[in-house]
């Protein structure tokens, strides 16, 4: 005989009855979709799998004979929010573990054959003071910024007695909260909420069994299996397990959220930062090279904060990290030692991060009640990576160089221009542009140019080759000296004499370095 019970991984209504009612609406739903199911009832199912394995997953008669469940696989009977399992045999020793489970996720079962709702017990935090060796402004120093206020408002938090930090807390997640806490130097502890204890619910009259359901503070830290026991205790001695019970392992910790997503960012901005520097200045430019910077050494400046605030470093010391990631080299070899230590307090929570950080896997694994969505740093360096691209882009669309007459050493950018050469009375004009092309005049002070050249230009070994259209290009040519300042070109003919040219217009094409 099947026994089937409902997982819900959603608030349901206050009372039984409403539950009940509620619980029809939303099987139409659960039938009609196919969306996945939502990560704490992957792990659910994870979890019981493990203790009780899928029916899918029994190769032999024997392993089949063995398996508890009616169907598989049993993760398709898990969708969106909802689940609903069937156990064709050992019921009980099913049903104990799967409320265990339950309650330790903050999950709803619905057992319809007994007219009985386990809703998950709920937990507050209190806490009981700071670690022996510690003092109360010192733990509030670290507590500050994941209270997002100041240390002295923490401190006095500190001091109330009776004070509830967090509450409506499921098991697991108040369990990380005290964990969490602990790694600042404040001791906590979890108190059960107060509780509505559900009753068994005739059919024939529903309303008057939810009037009798009465409100009564938690017994245990669990709740659901006590509840269990006392409805259908058959007074049998239950056989030990073969095997030892999985625990749920969870590292739901905002502290190690935020370090494996500040490690991630630096990571990022690091690759993006040689992607940027391995790129020739003479293709897109310095500027443009410095300009695609600013927002890696944002990142980086935000990673730094993120990462000095979660790994329990004082006010000064997170000064002294801020301004060092900004100090070439320095910010090197910090970043070595915060990615080293960082590493250590992530494999200390039972991570195992790799030269790249922590897995999406592993990131998705951290309960998404309390921790930031993973996927910022991703983001980020994705937005960063967007916005150099543009800028890349602008910088060519505007000026767009020819690879040949770039990468052409004959053709200097320095020499590229319109020189003048002022004599006694007459005055010569040369025009050298970048696509090799030249033009000469000569005239006398103050009258249109008389006589005039066209040809090509080039440089080879230091002297200037010229030549016209029609004429053979000059074997020896003139040698050229060009100023420091590049404004002065003077030229030696063949009676050893110095012609001192002027530059009066640049030709020379955008970020040629020749």
């Amino acid at each position: 005989m099947s026994y089937t019970l409902t997982i819900l991984a959603t608030q349901t209504p206050a009372s039984d009855a409403e539950t009940y009612t509620w619980l029809n609406d939303k099987r139409e739903s659960y039938y009609n979709s196919d969306a996945a199911a939502v990560p704490v009832l992957v792990k659910f199912h994870d979890a019981i799998t493990r203790l009780f394995p899928c029916l899918s997953s029994c190769t032999d008669d024997d392993a089949m004979d063995a398996c508890p469940w009616s169907d598989g696989p049993l993760i398709n009977n898990f969708i969106g929010d909802m689940g609903v399992v069937g156990i064709s045999q050992r019921h009980e020793e099913v049903i104990q573990q799967i409320l265990r489970f339950s309650n330790t996720l903050g999950l709803t079962v619905i057992d319809e054959q007994e007219g009985v709702i386990h809703r998950p017990q709920r937990y507050r935090i209190v806490p009981q003071g700071v670690k022996d060796g510690m003092t109360v402004n010192a733990v509030a120093d670290k507590l500050a910024p994941l209270f997002k206020r100041t240390p002295a408002q923490v401190a006095d938090m500190l001091a109330q007695p009776g004070l509830v930090l967090k509450k409506n807390l499921t098991q697991i997640v108040a369990q990380n909260y005290v964990a969490s806490l602990a790694q600042y130097g404040c001791v906590c502890i979890m108190e059960p909420d107060i509780v509505i204890t559900s009753a068994t619910v005739p059919e024939e009259n529903p309303q008057q069994a939810a009037a009798t359901a009465t409100v009564t503070p938690a017994a245990g830290t669990d709740e659901a299996m006590q509840r269990w026991i006392a409805y259908n205790n058959t007074g049998k001695k239950k056989e030990a397990a073969d095997k030892p019970e999985p625990e749920i392992v969870n590292y739901d910790d905002i502290r190690i959220a935020e370090l494996a997503d500040g490690q991630k960012q630096l990571i990022y901005a690091v690759a993006l930062n040689f992607a940027v520097l391995s790129m020739k200045s003479d293709v897109i430019g310095f500027f443009t090279i410095a300009f695609c910077l600013l927002p890696i050494e944002v990142m980086f400046f935000a990673g730094y904060l993120k990462l000095a605030a979660n790994m329990g470093f004082n006010n000064t010391m997170r000064k002294l990290i801020a301004y060092g990631s900004m100090v070439p080299l320095v910010n090197t070899f910090i970043l070595l030692a915060i990615n080293d230590e960082v590493n250590r307090q992530l494999k200390d929570a039972g991570l195992r991060p790799s030269i790249l950080g922590l897995s999406a896997k592993q990131r998705a694994s951290l309960n998404e009640d309390i921790c930031p969505p993973p996927g910022r740093p991703l983001k980020w360096a994705i937005g960063t990576a967007i916005f150099i691209a543009a800028v890349i882009g602008i910088a060519h669309w505007r000026i767009s160089i020819p690879k040949d007459k770039r990468l052409d050493s004959s053709l200097p950018c320095a020499m590229m221009g319109k020189w003048v050469f002022t004599g006694t009375s007459t005055q010569k004009i040369l025009r050298l542009d970048k696509d090799g092309n030249m033009q000469s005049s000569v005239g006398i002070m103050g009258t249109s140019p008389y006589s005039g050249l066209d040809g090509t230009w080039k440089v080879q070994d230091k002297h200037l080759l010229l030549q016209g259209k029609n004429d053979r290009p000059e074997k020896q040519g003139k040698p050229v000296i060009l100023s420091k300042d590049g404004k002065t070109m003077t030229l030696i003919d063949e009676e050893n004499e110095k012609q001192d040219y002027m530059l009066i217009e640049a030709l020379a094409p955008y970020n040629c370095n020749h």
